[in-house]
């Protein structure tokens, strides 16, 4: 944003841009300029304007369309006076002392201060210029003039190369500047990458771990596989997956056998069967088909002996061949018949 300062118009006080010229600023502001704007370029002098900085003693002088704002600027205008205008057909005169002393009588009462030259803003050499026109010696008036537009030239073309080396070292820095920003954004995505890829192959798997291997401790074997099946390759995970399987069927297995010393045989061939063949499972299966006919055929003869032989009918039948069933439940039929 630009920078504002703070100027007095006539007394008032406005804010405006720093960047601005006295004429531009009293249009920011507001004034609508008809008098003393001229040709706004430094030389016809219309714009003449007195000027003096807050805490400063002394008045300047300057023109209004060349001077540029200052911050506590009081200024005010000179004010308008009337000029005699000569008219005159350029084609129909001749340049002589005598018609630049008719046309152009107040140039004989310069006095030689050289005022006029200091104060001109185009850096012209304006008293050379007079003494010409009053000896009439106007061709070197004119070659003063080429010479002074050749020196204008110059100026305006080491102006415009300090423009453009202002701009070269302006875009140099700009590109330096970006370039330290690009350098600086590079390591910073860098770091990033980097931390993600910690944070990724690292910190969060090694959590994973050692919550895996928490639930693997508690018991939780079914938890810990999901986790160690997330985390791959991750240390030893395969490895621990197999560990909490073979010990899910360890549980399994054992809890089978407490099932047997506790006679719950039909449980236990059901866990049993899902060892697949683990360890003697196979073995124990048959000892708990055998236990539970030998607990259904001895159910049998007590149902015998309590004369409940169509219940004991019902059961030995289903024992099939196993011991004498077939001869038992040949006596239950003929008890029971004759019963």
């Amino acid at each position: 944003m630009e920078k504002m300062v703070n100027v007095y118009f006539f007394g008032k006080k406005y804010e405006v841009p720093q960047s601005l010229t006295i004429m531009k600023a009293m249009e920011y502001a507001g004034y609508q300029l008809v008098r003393g704007c001229g040709c706004r370029n430094g030389f016809c002098g219309a714009c003449a304007t007195l000027y003096r900085i807050k805490g400063q003693t002394e008045l300047k002088t300057c023109l209004a369309c060349q001077q540029q704002v200052e911050e506590g600027m009081y200024v005010a205008t000179l004010p308008f006076f009337p000029l005699v205008k000569q008219v005159y057909d350029i084609e129909k005169i001749k340049p002589t002392q005598q018609i630049m002393m008719q046309l152009y009588p107040e140039i004989y009462s310069c006095i030689g201060c050289n005022a006029c030259t200091k104060s001109c803003t185009q850096e012209l050499n304006v008293m050379q210029y007079i003494a010409y026109a009053q000896r009439g010696e106007y061709e070197k008036a004119a070659e003063e003039k080429r010479i002074a537009e050749q020196k204008e030239a110059e100026r305006k073309r080491l102006e415009q190369e300090k423009i453009v080396e202002e701009r070269r070292i302006s875009e140099e820095k700009r590109a330096k500047k970006t370039k330290k920003i690009i350098v600086i954004v590079m390591a910073v995505v860098a770091l990033i990458v980097a931390f993600l890829i910690v944070l990724f192959t690292i910190i969060i798997p090694d959590d994973k771990y050692n919550d895996a291997i928490d639930q693997m401790s508690k018991g939780y074997y079914e938890t810990a596989i999901n986790i160690f099946a997330e985390l791959g390759n991750y240390k030893d995970s395969k490895n621990k997956i197999d560990e909490c399987n073979t010990a899910i069927l360890d549980n399994k297995y054992y809890n089978a056998i407490d099932l047997i010393n506790s006679r719950k045989f039909e449980t236990a061939l059901e866990i049993l069967g899902e060892l697949n063949g683990y360890k003697d499972s196979d073995e124990r299966i048959s000892e708990c088909k055998v236990a539970i006919l030998d607990i259904k055929y001895n159910t049998a003869i007590d149902l015998i002996e309590d004369s409940n032989y169509i219940e004991a009918y019902e059961m030995l039948v289903d024992l099939t061949d196993y011991k004498d069933s077939k001869q038992k439940y040949g006596y239950t039929t003929s008890w029971g018949t004759s019963t």
